[in-house]
């Protein structure tokens, strides 16, 4: 999928070419390259505009850095400007710009899972670092607390003891976390402080999640490529590449 977010930049201008000087053509391959690097660096701030206005909670500064520019050099018999997206964020960056289902084992989702909400998120809507493993852990925790709780009350039972040394619920004791699903929903729960009191859903998962587009990457990469003057901006990088001739 990473291979599908990038675009790239070609020019022919064989025509063009025929009306220029001998000196104009030695100038020509640089400015062919400084014109492909210039859409290309205006799409990638294309880009990372979208991303801010797009993306809830906008972007993190990893996701930032995802639009790169592979520039155009004019040693090149046939120069060419690619912007694309850094592998690691476009495996996520795919439901944003194509949209379409996160499936157990995707980027983003676990061997069993696709998390699909948390109680606790940072400033960009993400699920804080470290969040669903340390839930994980008192789940764990209390489970096997449980379980060794109820092994002595079946001992004490056995020897015709009291089992009240042996509750789970008692005064000095926190509410618990568990995973089950409860009403539709699956995922980490937090028991309630007092009978009043209702379960808190901590962390909800299902076996997929679907995305809607919501970053327009063609419209970005279109605003860059249909400029209103393009003859100026070539004729322009063609006077930078003339003035860095040999005099």
């Amino acid at each position: 999928m990473a291979d599908d977010l990038k675009l790239t930049y070609g020019v022919d201008l064989k025509s063009f070419e025929r009306q220029l000087t001998a000196i104009e053509r030695q100038a020509l391959p640089a400015a062919q390259a400084g014109y492909l690097n210039s859409l290309a660096f205006g799409a990638r701030k294309n880009l990372l505009t979208a991303f801010d206005k797009e993306i809830e909670g906008g972007p993190t500064p990893f996701t930032k850095r995802a639009p790169v520019v592979d520039k155009a050099a004019a040693s090149s018999g046939k120069p060419e400007a690619v912007v694309r997206l850094l592998p690691d964020q476009a495996r996520y960056l795919q439901y944003s710009i194509f949209g379409g289902v996160r499936r157990v084992g995707d980027p983003g989702a676990s061997r069993w899972d696709v998390l699909t909400g948390a109680a606790e998120t940072n400033s960009y809507g993400n699920i804080k670092k470290g969040y669903i493993k340390r839930i994980g852990k008192k789940a764990k925790t209390e489970r096997e607390r449980r379980a060794a709780l109820r092994q002595k009350r079946d001992e004490l039972r056995a020897r015709g003891k009291s089992t009240a040394n042996a509750k789970w619920m008692t005064s000095a004791r926190p509410p618990g976390v568990f995973f089950a699903e409860i009403r539709h929903a699956k995922g980490y729960w937090q028991r309630p402080t007092t009978p009043r009191d209702k379960l808190t859903l901590l962390a909800q998962f299902s076996d997929n999640a679907k995305y809607k587009p919501s970053v327009n990457w063609d419209a970005a990469i279109q605003r860059a490529v249909f400029i209103e003057s393009p003859k100026v901006v070539f004729v322009s990088e063609l006077r930078r590449a003339l003035s860095q001739l040999p005099k």
